[in-house]
C-alpha cells in the first residue's frame, strides 16, 4: 500500500526540473544551509561499507532516491523528508571540524544561523510580521480558517444541508477542529481515514467546500445532479489573502461514492 500510494502521486506529472530545484531550496531552508552542507559532507565520508557510519547513509538513501524521483515529476513538500533529519544531523555533527578553511567556517556558523532561522520562523508563525505572498507558515498552520468554518456553519443552517463534503485532508481536519459540531464527510480520499466509519451521500442537499488551489472541485461536483455556487471564501492575515475556497451546494449523488466520517 505504501509503494502504491507514494508512486501513485507521480503518475500524472511529466518530467521536469522545476520541482527538483524547489525541493532542494526547501531543504536548504529547513535544514539551514550550513548544517545541510555538513550533513552532505558527513554522508560523503560515510560512503564506504566498512565505515560504522555507513548504516546512517543506508537508512537515508532509499527515501532520498524516492524524493528525487518524485521531484522530477511533481512537488515534494519540504516537510516530507523530516524523518531523515535525525540521521542527517548525526552525520552533520560528525563532520564538525573547528579550525580554518571552509569546513571550519561552516562549523562555526551552523548553530548560530540555525538558531536565527528558528527564531525568525517562530516570529513569522506567531505574528506574520513579514508580508509574504501566500505565506507558507500561515497556510500550513491554518491561519484564517476559523472565520471560513464559521461561514460554512452559517451556510449549512441557511440551506438545510445534511453535511459538508471535503475532498482533501487539510480542509477536512481544519473543519473538524475549528467547527467540531459541523457534520463533515471526507470524499474522494480513498487512502485516508481507513478506520473511520463509512458515510452515505444519498439524498441531499449537501455543501461542498473546495480548496481552489487544489483544483479538485470538478472531480466532486460532476458526480451530483444539482450544482450551485454559494460563495467564495478567503483566508487572510493582516489583510493579505493566504488561500481561497469555493463553497458549493449539491443535490443528490449520481451514484455510490467513497465517503468517510472522520
Amino acid at each position: 500500500m505504501t509503494f502504491a500510494f507514494q508512486f501513485g502521486r507521480v503518475t500524472q506529472g511529466h518530467l521536469t526540473l522545476r520541482f527538483l530545484f524547489e525541493f532542494m531550496g526547501a531543504e536548504l531552508g529547513l535544514a539551514t544551509p550550513f548544517l545541510l552542507i555538513l550533513a552532505i559532507l558527513g554522508a560523503w565520508r560515510a560512503r564506504r561499507r566498512g565505515d560504522d557510519r555507513f548504516l546512517l547513509l543506508a537508512l537515508i538513501a532509499p527515501a532520498l532516491v524516492y524524493f528525487l524521483i518524485h521531484a522530477l515529476h511533481d512537488r515534494v513538500q519540504g516537510n516530507w523528508p523530516c524523518f531523515l533529519f535525525p540521521m542527517l544531523m548525526i552525520l552533520a555533527a560528525d563532520a564538525f571540524a573547528p579550525g580554518e578553511g571552509w569546513q571550519g567556517w561552516c562549523s562555526r556558523l551552523a548553530m548560530p544561523v540555525a538558531g536565527l532561522v528558528l527564531l525568525l520562523a517562530y516570529a513569522q508563525a506567531a505574528t506574520g510580521f513579514l508580508p509574504l505572498k501566500h505565506d507558507p507558515l500561515a497556510r500550513l498552520l491554518g491561519v484564517g480558517i476559523k472565520p471560513v468554518a464559521d461561514k460554512v456553519q452559517a451556510e449549512l443552517q441557511q440551506t438545510g444541508a445534511r453535511a459538508v463534503l471535503a475532498s482533501d485532508y487539510e480542509t477536512t481536519a481544519w473543519l473538524r477542529f475549528y467547527a467540531p459540531r459541523l457534520p463533515v464527510i471526507a470524499v474522494a480520499q480513498p487512502n485516508r481515514y481507513l478506520e473511520a466509519p463509512d458515510a452515505s451521500v444519498e439524498g441531499g442537499p449537501w455543501l461542498y467546500l473546495a480548496d481552489r488551489g487544489r483544483g479538485q472541485s470538478r472531480m466532486v461536483t460532476g458526480k451530483f445532479t444539482f450544482v450551485a455556487k454559494r460563495a467564495d471564501l478567503a483566508r487572510s492575515r493582516n489583510g493579505a489573502v493566504i488561500g481561497s475556497y469555493a463553497l458549493w451546494q449539491l443535490g443528490q449523488a449520481r451514484g455510490a461514492m467513497q465517503a468517510k466520517r472522520p
